[in-house]
């Protein structure tokens, strides 16, 4: 099928149902097995596994409202070829999952900060772990409500590219990439910060590589 331009048009909308349904499918055998792998009296487990359950749910639903926009709207096809009322449904998708994004991965970072609070006594250790906490709450707190405001009024947010001048938004372009920066440099501290008390590790070389194998994963 071609446009009046002669260009022809694209769908990958299966592409757009499919992957959401396999990785919201790996969340949850992820969240599945690590309970299955839980002792009914872990220590310190009970405040993890709820925050981390959280950040399951909310990945879960993101994964969604993807499916949705996808299968029922026509989100992954050239926007001329969907109609008006549907490309406001797709921006109204966008608009619930942005939050729902934030709170998944700064609650995923913070599950595994109660991780570390764990297994290491280090005190400076433990110090920065809570701040690294707190930065965490920051984040999902400025901008999972900067997403909510992000137009006035709110309609403004999926109906914007009409090309009415009845609202205003702020500049959305700056908002997502302060977002994806700090995220970004979030993550890289997470999986960062035990590696050196990795390495000082007495123990046997071999034991000390694989740990820091696992503990790196996370980099993939």
């Amino acid at each position: 099928m071609y446009n009046e331009c002669r260009i022809p048009s694209r769908n990958r909308s299966a592409v757009q149902v499919a992957l959401p349904m396999v990785m919201g499918a790996l969340a949850l055998l992820t969240c599945s097995l690590r309970l299955a792998s839980r002792t009914p009296f872990s220590s310190g487990a009970l405040t993890e596994d709820i925050v981390f359950g959280i950040a399951v749910m909310a990945t879960i639903s993101v994964d969604a409202i993807d499916v949705v926009a996808a299968a029922k709207l026509g989100l992954g096809a050239d926007i001329w070829t969907i109609e008006p009322s549907n490309i406001d449904g797709v921006l109204k998708c966008f608009y619930i999952a942005e939050p729902l994004y934030v709170v998944a991965t700064d609650t995923t970072k913070i599950a595994v900060l109660i991780f570390y609070l764990q297994i290491f006594p280090h005190p400076k250790f433990r110090v920065l772990c809570h701040c690294i906490q707190g930065m965490c709450f920051a984040h999902v707190s400025a901008f999972g409500l900067s997403s909510l405001l992000q137009c006035s009024p709110v309609h403004y947010s999926w109906q914007y590219w009409r090309g009415e001048k009845n609202g205003h938004c702020v500049n959305t372009n700056i908002a997502a990439w302060a977002a994806a920066a700090t995220n970004i440099t979030l993550d890289v501290i997470v999986l960062v910060m035990p590696l050196p008390l990795l390495a000082r590790l007495l123990m046997p070389v071999p034991q000390k590589v694989r740990a820091l194998l696992l503990f790196s994963v996370g980099f993939l």
